[in-house]
């Protein structure tokens, strides 16, 4: 079973939306540290523009196993790596 966390007195969120939180938080920190666009980095891991603005956003609360490791292989890193950011928030 899945938990909660509580990020307000009034907000609960499950954990998969905290990991996406933390996914979307690491993703612009990458693309910051390279100079990345999202359109560059879209044309490099074949995802979707949308796919990734979502997820940089922290609008999505799914984001895929493929579409990570496309993504981080995009970027230069492992999901290992990738893992660890998110771990050191």
């Amino acid at each position: 079973m899945m938990g909660y966390t509580e990020i307000s007195s009034s907000c609960l969120v499950s954990e998969l939306e905290v990991v996406a939180m933390m996914f979307g938080e690491v993703l612009v920190q990458l693309l910051n540290e390279r100079g990345m666009t999202i359109s560059e980095l879209s044309r490099r891991s074949g995802v979707r523009e949308n796919t990734i603005r979502e997820l940089a956003k922290c609008r999505s609360k799914d984001p895929t196993l493929t579409h990570a490791k496309r993504m981080a292989d995009a970027l230069g890193v492992t999901l290992q790596q990738v893992w660890d950011m998110m771990s050191d928030d």
